[in-house]
């Protein structure tokens, strides 16, 4: 054992050569016993390389920023499964709230809008009744609110008339006369400062006042005290009648269809179709047939919505006394008018647009009282467009017709409609605001007028506020989804709903 020992001490480098072969040799039985796992554990992480090399060179559709356009086909997109459930979820929560959503618009567009008379479309018998039952509608439309009233009223009233107004003047002159001639002391009257100062005598409701209709006529035998109170007492009382008329309606407006002589009133507000009445004030021989009855529904539902959000700018419904014209946003109805024709679909339908020039003789579709019975194209005066399109396919959009781009198509129509009206210029968002609150309704066009206050006082009309003239383009929109089962085969047609070899078809 020495002889060993004193080798290994002798012989350094054999010993470090013998330690490194001991080493190799038991890493080599080390690799051995635990080769296998290595193995193992190195093959697992080539399939975990393989498997993210595989979501990296995936191919996948986005879908647009546009939604009109298709999806785009994306290469070396990375992810994986609990990515494709994420993604799903979201399409899935996005489609609920599309079908929400389209469910919503369905409810909001065909709300409060029942048929003239129960089953009258698509077709009927009723069209005589009919008549009855359009004409009264536009009426109920300015009378008083009525909680249990079909359609909201809009407690519409003309101003007071030169005769009544002169009549209650002549009360107060006869009052000053008699004191003065008792040798009593004239009363000395409060007076707005708008009406004093000569103002007076521009209240004349436009006609040549003969001298005995001037403030303090009829009072030469009064001392030039006497006539200058009686001249107060006047613009006072004047004041306050036309305060008590503004206070008792919500709006003004002509609601008397007809004149005294029995002819269609041009002051009403409302558009009227010839079928019912005609400009003699005549009901027409020849009864409406379902295309003027499917036009004059839904203008009817156009012109109501209009009314409906006037109502609500002004509160019709509220009971408090001090809801009225003088602090209403809407003071007046001048005219409403629906556009011919449906926007998109014709040749020179962008012309409607444009509120220059607007020639208040009303031209209606499918208005006129013919001879003989009417056709699309009668009812329609424009050529239809020869193909609308899929409801699948994107939405068109033309600028040239709107300024939103609109137009009608597969899924809606698109309708315009005039209105003329004075308001209070700080208070209109309030009433576009309530246009939007009661239907898919938007300003799109508007041309601001401002409004003599004097020349308003002659005619009868008190406003305060800023009042202005506003002559609006307000486009409506009307969704297939509920209006097609109501129109007739020949606006079916018109429409491009059907195909000529379609008719006669079940809907």
């Amino acid at each position: 054992m020495k002889n060993v020992l004193d080798w290994f001490k002798n012989n350094i480098l054999a010993d470090i050569a013998i330690l490194i072969v001991l080493v190799s040799v038991g890493f080599m039985v080390f690799v051995h016993l635990r080769g296998a796992a290595l193995k193992e554990e190195m093959a697992q992480r080539n399939r975990v390389v393989s498997e993210i090399s595989s979501y990296m060179e995936q191919t996948l559709k986005v879908p647009s920023e546009d939604p009109n356009e298709k999806p785009k086909d994306v290469t070396g997109v990375t992810y994986k499964p609990a990515t494709i459930e994420a993604v799903k979820q979201i399409q899935e929560r996005m489609s609920t709230e599309a079908r929400q959503t389209t469910r919503y618009l369905r409810q909001k567009n065909q709300a409060g809008h029942e048929l003239l008379i129960e089953g009258m479309l698509p077709e009927t018998r009723a069209a005589f009744n009919a008549r009855e039952a359009y004409i009264k509608a536009l009426q109920d439309l300015l009378k008083p609110y009525d909680p249990e009233a079909p359609y909201v009223g809009l407690n519409a009233g003309l101003p007071l008339t030169a005769e009544e107004i002169n009549a209650e003047l002549q009360k107060v002159r006869d009052q000053y006369t008699q004191l003065a001639a008792s040798g009593a002391a004239a009363p000395v009257p409060e007076t707005d400062e708008m009406l004093r100062g000569g103002r007076f005598d521009r209240f004349n409701r436009g006609e040549p006042r003969e001298p005995a209709n001037r403030p303090g006529a009829g009072a030469e035998g009064l001392s030039l005290e006497t006539q200058q109170r009686l001249r107060d007492a006047l613009v006072s009382r004047l004041e306050g009648l036309l305060e008590e008329r503004a206070k008792s309606i919500d709006i003004y407006a002509d609601f008397r269809l007809l004149t005294a002589e029995g002819r269609k009133n041009p002051e009403f507000p409302f558009q009227v179709a010839d079928w019912a009445v005609n400009d003699e004030g005549n009901k027409p021989g020849i009864l409406p047939n379902y295309q003027q009855l499917f036009e004059g529904q839904i203008e009817f539902w156009i012109q109501l919505d209009i009314a409906r959000a006037i109502a609500l700018a002004n509160r019709v419904a509220s009971e408090e006394a001090s809801v009225n014209v003088l602090n209403a946003p809407v003071k007046r109805l001048i005219q409403l008018d629906v556009l011919p024709g449906y926007i998109g679909l014709h040749d020179g339908s962008a012309g409607s647009t444009r509120m220059a020039g607007y020639n208040p003789d009303r031209e209606r579709p499918g208005t006129g009282a013919t001879a003989s019975a009417a056709t699309p194209e009668t009812i329609y005066p424009i050529p239809p467009a020869n193909a609308i399109g899929n409801p699948d396919q994107p939405l068109p959009d033309n600028f040239l017709a709107s300024p939103t781009g609109r137009v009608s198509n597969a899924l809606y129509d698109v309708r315009h409609a005039r209105l003329s009206i004075v308001a209070d210029a700080e208070q209109l968002p309030s009433f576009f605001d309530a246009l939007a609150d009661v239907n898919l309704m938007t300003v799109i066009d508007m041309q601001v007028t401002d409004v003599d206050e004097w020349d308003a006082l002659a005619e009868g009309y008190l406003y305060r506020g800023d009042a202005v003239q506003v002559d609006l383009l307000i486009e409506t929109i009307w969704l297939r989804d509920w209006t097609r089962e109501l129109m007739p085969e020949g606006t079916k047609l018109y429409l491009g709903v059907i195909t000529p070899d379609q008719r006669g078809a079940t809907p």
